[in-house]
C-alpha cells in the first residue's frame, strides 16, 4: 500500500504497523490506520465498520471489514475472535 501512494494519509500507520515488532505493538498501529481507513472508506461502497466494546482493556476499537457475514476481530485474537458489532 506505502509503495502505491506514500501521500495517502493511510501511509504513515501502515508503515508503523509493518515495523511492528509485537502483536500488542502491531494492534495499536492497526488501531491507528483503521480510524484513518474508517474516514477514507466512508466515500466507498461495500466497507463495513465493525466495533468491539472489549478492545484495549475495554476502550474499544473499531476496523473495516467487506463482508458481515462473520465478524473478524484483529484485536482480540483466539481469545474472542468474533466479538464485535457492524455499527455502518
Amino acid at each position: 500500500m506505502v509503495k502505491h501512494d506514500k501521500k495517502s494519509s493511510m501511509a504513515p500507520p501502515a508503515v508503523l504497523l509493518s515495523k511492528s515488532t509485537s502483536l500488542e505493538e502491531a494492534r495499536k498501529h492497526f488501531l491507528a490506520l483503521s480510524k484513518v481507513a474508517t474516514e477514507v472508506a466512508k466515500t466507498q461502497k461495500g466497507w463495513h465498520v465493525v466495533h468491539c466494546p472489549m478492545a484495549f482493556n475495554g476502550d474499544g476499537a473499531d476496523w473495516l471489514q467487506n463482508s458481515t457475514a462473520e465478524i473478524q476481530n484483529p484485536y482480540m485474537g483466539k481469545s474472542m475472535p468474533h466479538c464485535g458489532k457492524v455499527i455502518k
